[in-house]
């Protein structure tokens, strides 16, 4: 009997080279970026989505600052109390390195915002509203 080494050699048809650890390694440009969010956040159906009854922001700019805060001193001083909670979680998963979009839908507002990060870099993109919510309801959801 011969002692032959058994060829391990495959093809893995799920490999994407482009991607990495959840990461797109091939943008280099905000076309890109562009492109891989809507790919992100039009394709798939939310990881994770949250309706909150009355709750609402006067501007999303509130929400990057506190996003700015958190990531400098892991505070979040301009945020009530009570909503500190999941705030928190969703900008713990914002710092993960994967690529992935949140989606804060306030309901009094007209637009909604888009927290991104893509090949670890964050963006932030204001689109409109997204119809078919609850009414007096705010919408939180991430897409991976």
């Amino acid at each position: 009997m011969d002692n032959e080494k058994k060829n391990n050699n495959y093809i893995n048809l799920f490999h994407n080279k482009d991607l990495i650890n959840g990461i797109r390694i091939n943008i280099d440009s905000t076309k890109g970026a562009l492109e891989a969010i809507k790919e992100i956040f039009s394709n798939n159906k939310p990881n994770y989505a949250m309706g909150l009854e009355y709750v609402k922001v006067e501007s999303y700019t509130l929400l990057i600052s506190s996003w700015r805060e958190w990531l400098i001193t892991g505070n979040l001083t301009k945020i009530p109390y009570d909503k500190r909670d999941v705030l928190k979680k969703i900008f713990k998963f914002h710092s993960l390195p994967a690529d992935h979009v949140i989606c804060f839908q306030s309901y009094n507002l007209d637009e909604g915002l888009l927290m991104c990060r893509i090949n670890k870099k964050f963006l932030n993109i204001i689109i409109p509203k997204i119809e078919g919510t609850p009414a007096n309801t705010s919408i939180i959801a991430t897409y991976t």
